[in-house]
């Protein structure tokens, strides 16, 4: 490697890798805060789903008596 390294040669790199970096940021950022908003719709119907379903029986248990409906809060 040569001793002649310039600041203004090095410059115009380290400035595209920036704009880059700053770019990627612009489009990850938005898409996780998306993608955690609709992560937690599919979580909270997921949840009501298991509320209303009765549980499977375990071998060697007798299957109480449920009610047929549940009432549940609706989230959205």
């Amino acid at each position: 490697m040569k001793g002649n390294l310039n600041a203004q040669n090095l410059s115009g790199g380290i400035w595209e890798a920036m704009l880059t970096t700053a770019m990627g940021l612009t489009v990850a950022i938005p898409a996780h805060f998306f993608f955690s908003y609709f992560q937690s719709i599919a979580d909270k119907r997921l949840f009501l789903m298991s509320l209303a379903t009765p549980p499977e029986p375990v071998a060697g248990e007798i299957e109480a008596e449920r009610p047929h409906s549940v009432e549940v809060a609706n989230y959205g």
